[in-house]
């Protein structure tokens, strides 16, 4: 229905008045039943999940890179903050607020095995960040 046009828009109201005085519905969409409008906002939900999730992927894969910085492992990866402070599972996160919240100097991407790998040198031998990296460039 244009609102724009006028004509188009009397000529609505008119059908509209002599619906409405007939007694049929007054709609001219069929009404859906609470199970189908609950089917189709979840449908809609999951497309625009699924849009997101590729968005983001594509992101943080341009921001940060999409191999693992220590073995160059391209699958499992995970997004780790240099300095070890815990941070919120990026996956979780929407596309405005992973803009603002990653950094090229905050984040490394690596595989789940070299992360398990970092979280045990800072727990366990006490590591920083940049004595890893520097063992990692001494390498």
């Amino acid at each position: 229905m244009s609102y724009k046009n006028k004509g188009v828009q009397k000529k609505y109201q008119k059908d509209w008045y002599q619906r409405k005085k007939a007694g049929l519905p007054t709609r001219t969409t069929p009404t859906r039943t609470p199970e189908e409008r609950r089917k189709r906002q979840l449908e809609i939900k999951r497309k625009w999940n699924k849009i997101t999730r590729k968005k983001v992927k594509e992101f943080v894969n341009k921001e940060i890179g999409n191999r693992c910085l220590f073995c160059g492992y391209e699958k499992r990866l995970i997004c780790h903050r240099k300095d070890g402070s815990s941070h919120e599972k990026l996956s979780s996160l929407g596309l405005r607020a992973l803009k603002t919240e990653i950094k090229i100097d905050k984040y490394i991407r690596v595989c789940f095995k070299c992360h398990k790998a970092i979280h045990w040198c800072m727990d366990n031998l006490g590591m920083s960040w940049k004595d890893i990296e520097k063992y990692m460039v001494s390498k």
